[in-house]
């Protein structure tokens, strides 16, 4: 071959590699989002809180029982070889006006550095997308935007089945494939966890913490 042709042939070799590499990375760039009613003017490369980092082994892949009349269907992504059930929900009229919709994959453990528990009132956390269970609110204080994770998930007095914590999800709809057994993500599609938390979240994050930070002095 002539100069000219191995120098295009080196071209080509070198988009090709770039090409792998590119699907690569987004094949395995899982992250959390969080709350995706919150206006995010953070840069994309702003600090991300451990719990944003899946465990594709840690999701609940058995199917949980739903509070009928805010459920709306589960869409399926394959990630790592691994299937992800996402469980769309609207919020019920009585809570949010607006009925706001939102994508929860329920995960059994997340790395809880940072993340503050804000407990409800029972009755409104018995108030429930997942039916036999109470949920209280998970938000990451380690980076100076707080990030509301989803919610944890535990067990009422006559449920013996495990808590579980439901991440706030989201995903492009451009790469969801209709299918005769339903709605299912492509392996290269991007899902990202959590999003920044609402000031009322930030402020009660804070009392629990210093509150938590106090009792550890006392001791």
């Amino acid at each position: 071959p002539t100069r000219r042709g191995m120098g295009m042939l080196g071209g080509s070799l070198l988009a090709l590699l770039l090409s792998v590499s590119l699907s690569t990375n987004a094949d395995g760039d899982v992250q959390v989002s969080g709350n995706p009613y919150m206006t995010d003017t953070c840069p994309s490369d702003r600090c991300k809180c451990p719990a944003q980092s899946l465990n594709p082994l840690s999701v609940v892949v058995t199917p949980l029982v739903t509070q009928s009349y805010t459920f709306s269907r589960i869409v399926h992504k394959k990630f790592m070889g691994m299937d992800l059930p996402i469980y769309h929900f609207n919020q019920p009229e009585r809570l949010s006006r607006l009925q706001l919709a939102f994508r929860i994959l329920p995960v059994y453990t997340i790395d809880e550095t940072g993340v503050i528990d804000i407990p409800v009132e029972h009755a409104k956390g018995a108030d429930s997308w997942f039916s036999g269970y109470t949920w209280s609110i998970l938000v990451c204080t380690l980076c100076e935007e707080r990030t509301h994770l989803g919610w944890r998930y535990t067990p009422n007095s006559s449920n013996n089945s495990q808590g579980f914590i439901g991440l706030i999800v989201s995903y492009s709809e451009s790469t969801e494939l209709k299918t005769a057994a339903g709605s299912i993500l492509e392996d290269k599609s991007e899902l990202a966890i959590g999003s920044p938390a609402p000031e009322w979240m930030i402020a009660a994050a804070a009392t629990i913490a210093e509150s938590s930070s106090r009792s550890t002095l006392r001791v």
